[in-house]
Protein backbone atom coordinates (compact mmCIF):
# COMPACT_ATOMS: atom_id res chain seq x y z
CA UNK A 1 0.00 0.00 0.00
CA UNK A 2 1.04 3.63 -0.41
CA UNK A 3 0.60 6.39 2.17
CA UNK A 4 0.36 10.02 1.03
CA UNK A 5 0.52 13.22 3.06
CA UNK A 6 -2.85 14.50 4.35
CA UNK A 7 -4.54 11.31 3.12
CA UNK A 8 -6.22 8.54 5.05
CA UNK A 9 -5.56 4.99 3.95
CA UNK A 10 -7.23 1.81 5.11
CA UNK A 11 -5.82 -1.67 4.79
CA UNK A 12 -7.20 -5.02 5.77
CA UNK A 13 -4.92 -7.93 6.52
CA UNK A 14 -6.21 -11.44 7.01
CA UNK A 15 -4.09 -13.89 9.04
CA UNK A 16 -4.19 -17.64 8.65
CA UNK A 17 -4.65 -19.78 11.80
CA UNK A 18 -1.01 -20.86 11.53
CA UNK A 19 0.33 -17.25 11.56
CA UNK A 20 1.99 -15.99 14.74
CA UNK A 21 2.81 -12.43 15.84
CA UNK A 22 5.68 -12.09 18.29
CA UNK A 23 7.87 -9.41 19.75
CA UNK A 24 11.49 -9.16 18.61
CA UNK A 25 13.59 -11.64 20.54
CA UNK A 26 15.64 -10.36 23.45
CA UNK A 27 18.25 -12.54 25.06
CA UNK A 28 19.33 -12.11 28.65
CA UNK A 29 22.71 -10.45 29.19
CA UNK A 30 23.18 -12.23 32.51
CA UNK A 31 24.65 -15.73 32.53
CA UNK A 32 25.24 -17.42 35.88
CA UNK A 33 28.84 -18.49 36.40
CA UNK A 34 30.30 -16.66 33.40
CA UNK A 35 32.79 -14.96 35.71
CA UNK A 36 32.83 -11.66 33.83
CA UNK A 37 33.15 -8.50 35.89
CA UNK A 38 32.45 -5.00 34.59
CA UNK A 39 33.23 -2.30 37.11
CA UNK A 40 34.35 1.27 37.13
CA UNK A 41 33.75 4.81 38.30
CA UNK A 42 31.96 7.90 37.07
CA UNK A 43 33.40 11.32 37.95
CA UNK A 44 32.94 14.88 36.75
CA UNK A 45 35.54 16.97 34.92
CA UNK A 46 37.07 17.93 38.28
CA UNK A 47 37.58 14.27 39.29
CA UNK A 48 34.76 14.36 41.84
CA UNK A 49 32.58 11.22 42.12
CA UNK A 50 29.18 11.42 40.42
CA UNK A 51 26.59 9.69 42.59
CA UNK A 52 23.40 8.31 41.04
CA UNK A 53 24.70 8.26 37.46
CA UNK A 54 23.01 5.69 35.24
CA UNK A 55 25.34 3.20 33.57
CA UNK A 56 23.66 1.31 30.72
CA UNK A 57 25.16 -1.86 29.25
CA UNK A 58 23.90 -2.61 25.73
CA UNK A 59 24.46 -5.59 23.45
CA UNK A 60 22.27 -5.86 20.36
CA UNK A 61 18.66 -5.34 21.49
CA UNK A 62 19.34 -6.28 25.12
CA UNK A 63 20.30 -3.85 27.88
CA UNK A 64 20.96 -3.67 31.62
CA UNK A 65 21.44 -0.60 33.80
CA UNK A 66 22.85 0.17 37.25
CA UNK A 67 23.38 3.40 39.20
CA UNK A 68 26.60 4.59 40.79
CA UNK A 69 26.94 4.62 44.57
CA UNK A 70 28.19 7.39 46.92
CA UNK A 71 31.75 6.98 45.63
CA UNK A 72 30.73 7.05 41.96
CA UNK A 73 31.46 3.34 41.55
CA UNK A 74 29.44 0.65 39.81
CA UNK A 75 29.80 -3.08 39.18
CA UNK A 76 28.06 -5.76 37.10
CA UNK A 77 28.94 -9.45 37.33
CA UNK A 78 28.29 -12.55 35.23
CA UNK A 79 27.45 -10.77 32.00
CA UNK A 80 27.48 -12.64 28.71
CA UNK A 81 30.84 -12.49 26.93
CA UNK A 82 31.14 -10.31 23.85
CA UNK A 83 31.16 -6.67 22.68
CA UNK A 84 29.16 -4.04 24.57
CA UNK A 85 28.31 -0.36 24.34
CA UNK A 86 28.47 1.31 27.76
CA UNK A 87 26.69 4.64 28.34
CA UNK A 88 27.05 6.77 31.48
CA UNK A 89 24.50 9.56 31.96
CA UNK A 90 22.99 11.87 34.56
CA UNK A 91 20.83 14.97 34.45
CA UNK A 92 23.01 18.06 34.24
CA UNK A 93 25.86 16.22 32.52
CA UNK A 94 26.73 15.27 28.96
CA UNK A 95 26.47 11.51 28.52
CA UNK A 96 29.57 9.47 27.64
CA UNK A 97 29.89 6.23 25.66
CA UNK A 98 32.58 3.55 25.55
CA UNK A 99 32.86 0.29 23.62
CA UNK A 100 34.41 -2.73 25.35
CA UNK A 101 34.60 -6.49 24.94
CA UNK A 102 34.02 -8.78 27.93
CA UNK A 103 35.76 -12.14 28.20
CA UNK A 104 34.69 -15.05 30.38
CA UNK A 105 36.39 -15.08 33.78
CA UNK A 106 37.98 -11.64 33.35
CA UNK A 107 37.45 -8.24 34.92
CA UNK A 108 37.26 -5.11 32.76
CA UNK A 109 37.65 -1.66 34.39
CA UNK A 110 35.82 1.31 32.84
CA UNK A 111 36.34 4.94 33.87
CA UNK A 112 33.91 7.66 32.81
CA UNK A 113 34.38 11.41 33.16
CA UNK A 114 31.22 13.42 32.52
CA UNK A 115 31.22 17.09 31.56
CA UNK A 116 28.64 19.36 33.11
CA UNK A 117 26.10 20.77 30.69
CA UNK A 118 26.23 24.47 29.89
CA UNK A 119 22.74 25.30 31.20
CA UNK A 120 23.23 28.35 33.50
CA UNK A 121 20.51 27.21 35.93
CA UNK A 122 21.71 23.62 36.13
CA UNK A 123 25.29 24.82 36.33
CA UNK A 124 24.54 27.08 39.28
CA UNK A 125 22.70 24.33 41.13
CA UNK A 126 25.51 21.82 40.60
CA UNK A 127 28.20 24.35 41.47
CA UNK A 128 26.46 25.40 44.69
CA UNK A 129 26.02 21.78 45.74
CA UNK A 130 29.58 20.80 44.87
CA UNK A 131 31.02 23.84 46.63
CA UNK A 132 29.54 22.63 49.92
CA UNK A 133 30.97 19.12 49.68
CA UNK A 134 34.30 17.46 50.27
CA UNK A 135 35.78 13.99 49.89
CA UNK A 136 36.83 11.38 52.43
CA UNK A 137 38.97 8.63 51.01
CA UNK A 138 41.51 6.12 52.19
CA UNK A 139 42.94 2.63 51.98
CA UNK A 140 42.65 -0.31 54.36
CA UNK A 141 45.64 -2.62 54.81
CA UNK A 142 46.55 -5.61 56.91
CA UNK A 143 49.61 -5.48 59.15
CA UNK A 144 51.67 -7.20 56.43
CA UNK A 145 50.85 -4.43 53.93
CA UNK A 146 48.34 -6.37 51.84
CA UNK A 147 45.08 -4.65 50.89
CA UNK A 148 41.94 -5.65 52.81
CA UNK A 149 39.04 -6.03 50.39
CA UNK A 150 35.34 -6.10 51.35
CA UNK A 151 35.93 -4.39 54.68
CA UNK A 152 32.83 -2.57 55.92
CA UNK A 153 33.39 1.20 56.16
CA UNK A 154 30.80 3.15 58.14
CA UNK A 155 30.51 6.94 58.15
CA UNK A 156 28.92 8.81 61.04
CA UNK A 157 28.72 12.55 61.70
CA UNK A 158 30.29 13.48 65.04
CA UNK A 159 27.54 14.03 67.57
CA UNK A 160 25.14 11.82 65.62
CA UNK A 161 24.02 8.39 66.73
CA UNK A 162 23.25 6.73 63.38
CA UNK A 163 25.47 5.95 60.40
CA UNK A 164 24.82 8.24 57.43
CA UNK A 165 26.59 6.07 54.84
CA UNK A 166 28.22 2.67 54.47
CA UNK A 167 30.63 1.33 51.90
CA UNK A 168 32.85 -1.65 51.13
CA UNK A 169 36.53 -1.50 50.24
CA UNK A 170 37.42 -2.61 46.71
CA UNK A 171 40.09 -5.16 45.79
CA UNK A 172 42.78 -2.52 46.42
CA UNK A 173 41.42 -1.80 49.90
CA UNK A 174 40.13 1.63 48.82
CA UNK A 175 37.00 3.46 49.93
CA UNK A 176 35.52 6.91 49.27
CA UNK A 177 32.71 9.13 50.54
CA UNK A 178 31.39 12.40 49.10
CA UNK A 179 30.18 14.47 52.07
CA UNK A 180 29.26 17.95 53.22
CA UNK A 181 31.71 20.00 55.25
CA UNK A 182 31.98 18.80 58.85
CA UNK A 183 33.60 16.37 61.30
CA UNK A 184 33.06 12.65 60.79
CA UNK A 185 33.96 9.33 62.34
CA UNK A 186 35.05 6.65 59.87
CA UNK A 187 34.94 3.12 61.25
CA UNK A 188 36.30 0.01 59.51
CA UNK A 189 35.47 -3.58 60.40
CA UNK A 190 36.19 -7.02 58.96
CA UNK A 191 35.59 -10.49 60.43
CA UNK A 192 39.32 -11.32 60.33
CA UNK A 193 40.59 -8.06 61.82
CA UNK A 194 40.11 -5.82 64.84
CA UNK A 195 37.89 -2.82 64.14
CA UNK A 196 39.46 0.64 63.82
CA UNK A 197 38.20 4.20 63.57
CA UNK A 198 39.41 7.70 62.64
CA UNK A 199 37.93 11.13 63.24
CA UNK A 200 38.36 13.35 60.17
CA UNK A 201 37.61 17.01 59.49
CA UNK A 202 36.33 17.73 55.98
CA UNK A 203 36.39 21.19 54.43
CA UNK A 204 34.16 22.27 51.54
CA UNK A 205 35.95 21.37 48.32
CA UNK A 206 38.68 19.62 50.28
CA UNK A 207 40.05 16.09 50.71
CA UNK A 208 40.45 14.20 53.99
CA UNK A 209 42.63 11.09 53.88
CA UNK A 210 41.97 8.27 56.33
CA UNK A 211 44.14 5.16 55.90
CA UNK A 212 43.86 2.14 58.19
CA UNK A 213 46.30 -0.57 59.23
CA UNK A 214 44.21 -3.38 60.73
CA UNK A 215 45.53 -5.93 63.17
CA UNK A 216 44.35 -9.53 62.93
CA UNK A 217 41.94 -11.01 65.43
CA UNK A 218 43.92 -12.89 68.06
CA UNK A 219 42.89 -15.04 70.99
CA UNK A 220 41.19 -12.87 73.57
CA UNK A 221 40.57 -10.02 71.13
CA UNK A 222 37.38 -9.10 69.30
CA UNK A 223 36.51 -7.52 66.00
CA UNK A 224 34.42 -5.10 68.03
CA UNK A 225 37.48 -3.74 69.77
CA UNK A 226 38.44 -0.13 69.28
CA UNK A 227 41.62 0.51 67.35
CA UNK A 228 42.13 4.22 66.67
CA UNK A 229 44.68 6.14 64.70
CA UNK A 230 45.67 9.45 63.22
CA UNK A 231 44.80 10.86 59.84
CA UNK A 232 46.90 9.26 57.17
CA UNK A 233 46.47 5.73 58.48
CA UNK A 234 48.88 5.60 61.43
CA UNK A 235 46.95 3.40 63.82
CA UNK A 236 47.83 2.53 67.40
CA UNK A 237 46.41 -0.02 69.78
CA UNK A 238 47.37 -1.27 73.22
CA UNK A 239 46.53 -4.84 74.17
CA UNK A 240 47.82 -7.06 76.90
CA UNK A 241 51.36 -8.16 76.13
CA UNK A 242 51.87 -5.49 73.46
CA UNK A 243 53.58 -2.15 73.85
CA UNK A 244 52.16 1.08 72.42
CA UNK A 245 55.18 1.37 70.14
CA UNK A 246 54.13 -1.57 68.01
CA UNK A 247 56.66 -4.09 69.38
CA UNK A 248 55.82 -7.32 71.19
CA UNK A 249 57.57 -8.17 74.45
CA UNK A 250 58.36 -11.85 75.12
CA UNK A 251 60.06 -12.05 78.49
CA UNK A 252 62.88 -9.52 78.15
CA UNK A 253 63.28 -9.95 74.39
CA UNK A 254 61.86 -7.27 72.14
CA UNK A 255 60.71 -8.40 68.71
CA UNK A 256 60.99 -5.48 66.29
CA UNK A 257 58.26 -5.34 63.66
CA UNK A 258 58.90 -3.96 60.17
CA UNK A 259 57.10 -0.82 59.04
CA UNK A 260 55.83 0.39 55.70
CA UNK A 261 55.43 3.43 53.48
CA UNK A 262 52.11 4.43 51.93
CA UNK A 263 51.64 7.24 49.47
CA UNK A 264 50.24 8.68 46.29
CA UNK A 265 51.86 10.30 43.25
CA UNK A 266 49.99 13.14 41.52
CA UNK A 267 50.51 15.43 38.54
CA UNK A 268 51.62 18.81 39.93
CA UNK A 269 49.64 20.78 37.34
CA UNK A 270 46.37 18.85 37.07
CA UNK A 271 46.30 17.15 40.48
CA UNK A 272 45.38 13.86 38.81
CA UNK A 273 46.92 10.53 39.89
CA UNK A 274 49.92 9.26 37.95
CA UNK A 275 49.79 5.54 37.23
CA UNK A 276 52.96 3.56 36.55
CA UNK A 277 55.33 5.85 38.46
CA UNK A 278 58.29 4.06 40.07
CA UNK A 279 58.91 4.45 43.81
CA UNK A 280 62.20 3.01 45.06
CA UNK A 281 64.17 2.96 48.29
CA UNK A 282 67.83 2.00 48.35
CA UNK A 283 68.26 -1.58 49.49
CA UNK A 284 64.53 -2.32 49.09
CA UNK A 285 62.30 -3.55 46.27
CA UNK A 286 60.87 -0.84 44.03
CA UNK A 287 57.13 -0.62 43.34
CA UNK A 288 54.94 1.11 40.76
CA UNK A 289 51.82 3.17 41.40
CA UNK A 290 48.38 1.78 40.56
CA UNK A 291 45.65 3.45 38.46
CA UNK A 292 44.91 5.82 41.36
CA UNK A 293 48.57 6.77 41.81
CA UNK A 294 48.79 4.85 45.11
CA UNK A 295 51.72 2.72 46.25
CA UNK A 296 52.85 0.75 49.31
CA UNK A 297 56.35 -0.39 50.33
CA UNK A 298 56.34 -3.05 53.04
CA UNK A 299 58.85 -4.82 55.30
CA UNK A 300 60.86 -1.67 56.02
CA UNK A 301 63.07 -1.91 59.13
CA UNK A 302 62.76 1.06 61.48
CA UNK A 303 64.99 3.92 60.36
CA UNK A 304 65.47 6.91 58.05
CA UNK A 305 65.15 6.54 54.28
CA UNK A 306 65.03 8.45 51.03
CA UNK A 307 62.37 7.64 48.45
CA UNK A 308 63.11 8.11 44.75
CA UNK A 309 60.04 8.80 42.61
CA UNK A 310 60.23 8.83 38.82
CA UNK A 311 58.07 8.56 35.71
CA UNK A 312 58.95 8.99 32.06
CA UNK A 313 58.21 12.55 30.97
CA UNK A 314 58.38 13.94 34.53
CA UNK A 315 61.20 15.38 36.60
CA UNK A 316 62.28 12.82 39.25
CA UNK A 317 62.00 13.60 42.96
CA UNK A 318 63.74 12.49 46.14
CA UNK A 319 61.95 12.71 49.48
CA UNK A 320 63.21 11.69 52.95
CA UNK A 321 60.97 9.78 55.36
CA UNK A 322 61.23 7.84 58.62
CA UNK A 323 59.61 4.59 59.67
CA UNK A 324 59.09 3.54 63.28
CA UNK A 325 59.04 -0.09 64.41
CA UNK A 326 55.75 -1.54 63.21
CA UNK A 327 54.66 1.92 62.04
CA UNK A 328 53.28 3.38 58.85
CA UNK A 329 54.81 6.41 57.14
CA UNK A 330 52.84 8.51 54.64
CA UNK A 331 54.37 10.22 51.60
CA UNK A 332 52.36 12.11 48.98
CA UNK A 333 54.29 13.76 46.15
CA UNK A 334 53.55 15.74 42.99
CA UNK A 335 55.65 15.34 39.84
CA UNK A 336 56.21 18.14 37.34
CA UNK A 337 56.23 17.52 33.60
CA UNK A 338 59.64 18.00 32.03
CA UNK A 339 59.82 21.00 29.73
CA UNK A 340 61.06 20.42 26.20
CA UNK A 341 63.88 22.70 24.98
CA UNK A 342 62.86 25.15 22.26
CA UNK A 343 63.50 24.07 18.67
CA UNK A 344 65.80 26.45 16.84
CA UNK A 345 65.55 26.80 13.11
CA UNK A 346 68.72 27.96 11.40
CA UNK A 347 68.28 29.70 8.04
Amino acid sequence: MQVLAAKTNEARIRFAPSDRIGAPGRSSLSISGSGTVLKGTVSDNQDRPVTGAKVSVIQGQSALAVFTGPNGAFELRNLKSGPYRIIASKAGYQSSTQNITLSSGRSEPVIFQLKQQSSPLVGRLLTNESAQRGVIRGRVFAANGSAVANAAVTLKAMGGSAAIATNKTNQNGEYLFNVREGRYEVRVSHPSYQAASHVLDVKAGGLAQGDFSLKPVTQGSSTQGNQTGKQGGQGSQNTQGQSGRGAFLVGETQVVKPGRLLGQVLDAKTGRPIAGATVSVKGQKSVTTDLNGNFVLTNLPAGNYQANISKTGYSPLQRPFSVASGGTARLNVSLTLQSSPPIRIVH
